[in-house]
């Protein structure tokens, strides 16, 4: 039942990103669907790759990101071993 509902509130969207596409970019959806799945995997693949070069803002060479690790860690440490603790007294009882 809520399949139903995800699925009719989905398809208006849809058809009003549709309505707002070029129609050039419409007209290639019944010959993108008669694609095999190997050929619409690699167009998929294609478009992420041309995606991924445009957005070469997103990271810069020569600056450094941060990047989360778990060493020193402590607190998220404590969390798991407390919820390893209450599912090894789930399984006990």
């Amino acid at each position: 039942m809520l399949l139903k509902q995800v699925i009719s509130q989905a398809v208006p969207c849809a058809l009003d990103q549709v309505r707002k596409m070029s129609t050039e970019l419409v007209q290639l959806f019944p010959t993108l669907r008669e694609l095999k799945r190997a050929e619409k995997l690699y167009l998929i693949q294609f478009l992420v790759s041309s995606l991924a070069q445009e957005e070469t803002e997103l990271l810069q060479a020569g600056v450094a990101y941060p990047v989360w690790s778990p060493y020193d860690a402590f607190d998220a440490a404590d969390v798991m071993l407390q919820a390893l603790a209450e599912a090894k007294l789930g399984d006990h009882a």
